[in-house]
């Protein structure tokens, strides 16, 4: 049996990511379905993006892959990771272009519409 035929689970190429439009200068990508109707995410954007407060009632994990973002005034780079324990608040600036690896348990509750520019 070769180690590729002992992959469990779900696998998704690069070729299949469906990128949909967030917040104005950013996207996301569903890489899987949490039990409660979370997900997991690639989530990317572009320098100077200002994303929508919301509250995580799950909570929230990221890891930053590329670039550099602004959390509550908190810099994060590639390599840097965020645990958002569930009730957290936020919004993301983008300081350079990035690309997040997200997991949410559930869903996160925006203050304001996604692509408004509203507050």
């Amino acid at each position: 049996m070769s180690e590729a035929s002992e992959i469990r689970g779900i696998a998704m190429r690069a070729a299949d990511h469906r990128w949909v439009d967030h917040d104005p200068g950013s996207a996301f990508v569903v890489l899987g379905m949490h039990g409660e109707g979370g997900v997991s995410t690639l989530t990317r954007f572009s320098a100077g993006a200002l994303g929508s407060w919301h509250a995580h009632p799950g909570g929230e994990e990221f890891y930053v892959l590329e670039g550099h973002i602004r959390v509550g005034g908190e810099d994060f780079r590639a390599g840097d990771y965020l645990y958002t324990p569930p009730g957290g608040r936020h919004r993301v600036e983008a300081v350079t272009d990035a690309l997040l690896f997200v997991s949410l348990p559930k869903l996160p509750v925006y203050e304001t519409t996604p692509n408004s520019g509203t507050e």
